[in-house]
């Protein structure tokens, strides 16, 4: 056995490193604008130094309206604009989040309440302990060292990681699991998000997906916002996904991982419209955005979303990042304002939402990660 896992480690290390040195040359943010000039403009300097992005899409929110562009190109050269889906990742945390206050299920209800195959240790978690980072899970499960070497290594490779991992196998692992010393304290958990959603789901009744929409995207009118698991397809006119290098990286679509954010598309536009009904106070859920348990620092966590002091301004917000993808949304619930922005790239885009919403201090630019990262923490 142990044999096999060296071989296997060698195969795709060699693979890795094929794909590294075949990769293209760094992208580098140009091109077309489209939409709002001026925001546009706002954008390439909130961007700062332009190597690593490929395109970016952004939406403004204030109390004089949503205002929208794009700069750059969706990877296939044809320009990017706020109609251009891009993979969103840890975003759908904050939908999740969402789910769990409009569903009511009381923040005690343990994990075997809703999924009574959840047995064990891992069955007494709560669903506010998943929805807040609280639970002690592992961010992504190890099954096996074989398991843990194909993850890393697919991810090094810009493969999808969590390719077959459906709904039964999410379930199936979680009753295996066991919290870890750090239940009670925040520690952020792609997993547990994953497994709160697909609980939301059993206790409905209905698939993740539908749930979804039923609960959030069609009542907000999100019709641009879609999940494409294996074997869906993906939204037409999608911007494609590189790394910060260049190097294209295929989307990551395993089901099971879909309440956390896996497979999930949507445009800055369409996100513009969550943050329009929330600062309406439309949104539904809209208790989960209240901050609720410390994360450190000047931060605060509540049902899948954070909430963040800064000099100027308190931001409520999620981030997002999958193989070649990038996302932020952000509001300010005391002025009325918030920001979109998704860029086709792994090159961080915090820093540009902050920008644009004049937040001090924003900080620099965080230089890319590398792909693994995104594994232990998407957004």
């Amino acid at each position: 056995m142990r044999n096999r896992i060296v071989v296997t480690a060698v195969i795709v290390l060699l693979a890795g490193v094929a794909a590294l040195l075949t990769a293209p040359g760094p992208p580098r943010l140009a091109g077309p604008v489209t939409g709002d000039a001026a925001l546009a403009a706002a954008l390439r300097s909130a961007a700062g130094d332009a190597d690593g992005y490929r395109g970016l899409a952004v939406a403004l929110v204030g109390p004089g309206g949503v205002r929208t562009a794009g700069v750059g190109d969706r990877g296939d050269g044809r320009p990017v604009t706020a109609d251009t889906p891009f993979e969103i990742g840890s975003i759908g945390k904050a939908f999740t989040g969402m789910l769990l206050a409009d569903l009511a299920v009381a923040p005690d209800t343990p994990l075997r309440t809703l999924v009574p195959s959840i047995g064990g240790p891992s069955g007494d978690v709560t669903v506010a302990e998943l929805a807040s980072h609280r639970s002690g899970l592992r961010s992504v499960p190890v099954v096996s060292a074989g398991q843990a070497l194909r993850l890393y290594f697919a991810t090094l490779r810009g493969a999808d990681p969590y390719t077959g991992q459906d709904r039964d196998w999410l379930l199936r692992t979680a009753a295996t699991q066991r919290p870890g010393g750090g239940r009670g304290t925040v520690h952020y958990s792609n997993f547990g998000a994953a497994v709160l959603g697909q609980a939301l789901a059993e206790r409905a009744g209905v698939p993740y997906q539908e749930l979804l929409h039923r609960r959030l995207l069609d009542p907000v009118g999100m019709a641009a916002t879609s999940v494409s698991p294996d074997g869906g397809a993906l939204p037409a006119g999608h911007a494609t996904g590189s790394t910060a290098a260049g190097r294209r990286v295929s989307p990551w679509r395993g089901a099971g991982w879909m309440p956390a954010g896996i497979g999930m598309w949507s445009t800055a536009a369409d996100l513009a419209r969550l943050v329009s009904a929330v600062h309406a106070g439309t949104a539904p859920g809209l208790d989960a955005l209240e901050p609720r348990f410390d994360a450190g620092g000047t931060e605060r966590v509540g049902y899948g979303w954070f909430t963040t002091r800064f000099d100027n301004a308190t931001l409520t917000w999620h981030n997002g990042g999958t193989g070649g993808f990038r996302s932020y949304l952000a509001v300010d619930r005391a002025t009325g304002r918030g920001v979109v922005v998704l860029g086709n790239t792994d090159r961080d885009v915090d820093a540009i939402g902050r920008r644009l919403l004049g937040v001090t201090p924003a900080g620099p630019s965080a230089p890319p990660r590398r792909p693994w990262r995104c594994c232990w923490r998407w957004g």
